[in-house]
């Protein structure tokens, strides 16, 4: 879903850069979106796109996988704010452990300490024109990612066990602590 904490106009413009280094490009959005809308969004945003340059493709849970095979790279931008601190990209699972590289951005829980641990993609400082130009400069370096490399060392971060291991550390310290006290 595209809520009102993912930063379209940002992930399009990242798309309208892309596209221009790499002319045949298509931005799937996996879901119930509006093709027409998002074609004139990014318009409005001086992005010339064509028709079939930004495709939707609505999908169950489980034929979510499959239509993210189909594609090369994830752009995932969420507005960074006090909030978000403690949040997380949600999608940033589902596209590591389908080996896709990511371009997201920074002040969004742990999102960009995890990319830059894996080596699973860039991480925006800055939703600014240089910025978004850096990621556009590393493609070929983010394309040429190993997808089963890249399954698994985000694996030693988002396997169940693991995630099961450090809820349980959480649990244990806040037991340890005693009723009332901080961690």
């Amino acid at each position: 879903s595209l809520g009102m904490v993912y930063l379209l106009d940002e992930m399009l413009r990242v798309f309208g850069r892309l596209r221009s280094a790499r002319p045949g490009a298509r931005f799937l959005f996996i879901g119930h979106h509006s093709a027409s809308d998002l074609v004139a969004r990014a318009r409005a945003l001086g992005i010339e796109v064509a028709e079939d340059e930004i495709l939707v493709q609505p999908a169950e849970h489980g034929e979510v996988p499959g239509w993210l095979a189909a594609a090369d790279l994830a752009i995932g931008l969420i507005k960074p704010s006090f909030s978000s601190l403690g949040v997380s990209l949600t999608k940033l699972g589902e596209y590591l452990a389908c080996g896709l590289p990511v371009i997201v951005n920074r002040g969004i829980g742990d999102v960009g300490e995890i990319v830059e641990r894996i080596d699973g993609g860039v991480v925006l400082s800055a939703m600014s024109d240089t910025e978004m130009d850096r990621a556009v400069a590393s493609l070929d370096g983010l394309l040429a990612i190993d997808p089963a490399g890249l399954r698994a060392r985000s694996r030693l971060i988002h396997d169940m066990p693991v995630a099961l291991a450090k809820y349980n550390e959480v649990y244990d310290s806040m037991a340890a602590a005693g009723p009332g006290r901080a961690m």
